[in-house]
């Protein structure tokens, strides 16, 4: 398995690894990567859920990677003090990543199983999305590598 993980992310072959730039980038570890702008009025709502998810689930294999577009370093930090907002945090000012997940929606998350495979894709937040990503994630965290 990991030999021909290696030859396609090496090659670039398969559509997964030519377009997404975090599979199998955390490997036996669930993760959430989640795509957010200081502008976006549902970012503010889901940091706490995340940070409460990573508090819960961190332990257990969980990781959060949340991954910011603004155009500016300093809004995106100003807003990260503001909110003490503890999460990893990448930086995508030239949107290289956001064009390659295809966003269409702020905030836009994505879910991985323990082997980097994309398992969901989430767009926007509210609170019924969060009750059935937090299903997902649990149920992901259970999983054996054999499955």
């Amino acid at each position: 398995m990991k030999l021909v993980l290696f030859i396609t992310v090496f090659l670039g072959l398969g559509s997964v690894a030519q377009t997404d730039p975090f599979a199998g980038k955390y490997p036996g570890q669930v993760v959430l990567v989640d795509f957010w702008a200081s502008w976006c009025t549902p970012c503010l709502v889901s940091f706490p859920w995340m940070k409460e998810m990573e508090q819960k689930y961190k332990d257990k294999g969980l990781k959060i990677i949340t991954v910011n577009v603004d155009q500016n370093k300093k809004i995106a930090d100003t807003f990260i003090k503001r909110f003490h907002l503890n999460l990893e945090v990448m930086y995508d000012f030239e949107k290289v990543k956001y064009n390659q997940m295809s966003i269409e929606a702020m905030p836009t998350s994505f879910l991985y199983n323990k082997k980097g495979n994309l398992v969901s894709t989430n767009r926007g937040f509210d609170s019924k999305k969060a009750k059935s990503v937090e299903e997902k994630i649990v149920l992901l965290l259970n999983e054996t590598h054999s499955q």
